[in-house]
């Protein structure tokens, strides 16, 4: 995921950071499975590597606006220094969240095998 959102980062000249825009469908594109994409979005908030932003005005009457990423290891859009809010977070804080992370995803990919089942069942 922050690899996708570096890109996009990069895309942008380094200029854009707090406002960087990736869909789900540009997630997905790079191998993150749509069912992921949510739960590494908090695993990254929780590790203090990402702030996920989102603005109610961007909407364009969609039924809920776009989310904006904010890397917290390079400077935000008009300042000078990275905040580096993963600095923060001591090292038993982040794995317990990835221990977390990892257990909530085996539960999801058990979860999708068993719908993956009953799909081709019902098909």
């Amino acid at each position: 995921m922050l690899d996708r959102i570096e890109i996009e980062h990069l895309s942008h000249g380094g200029k854009e950071n707090g406002g960087l825009f990736v869909s789900y469908r540009q997630f997905q594109m790079c191998g993150i499975s749509k069912r992921q994409i949510r739960a590494l979005a908090e695993l990254g908030q929780g590790l203090g590597l990402v702030e996920v932003r989102q603005d109610p005005e961007a909407s364009n009457g969609r039924i809920r606006p776009p989310n904006a990423y904010r890397l917290t290891y390079v400077p935000e859009r008009g300042k000078k220094a990275p905040t580096d809010d993963w600095r923060a977070i001591s090292s038993d804080r982040a794995k317990s969240l990835v221990a977390r992370f990892r257990k909530t995803e085996k539960k999801s990919r058990r979860a999708g095998d068993e719908a993956h089942v009953v799909q081709e069942v019902i098909a």
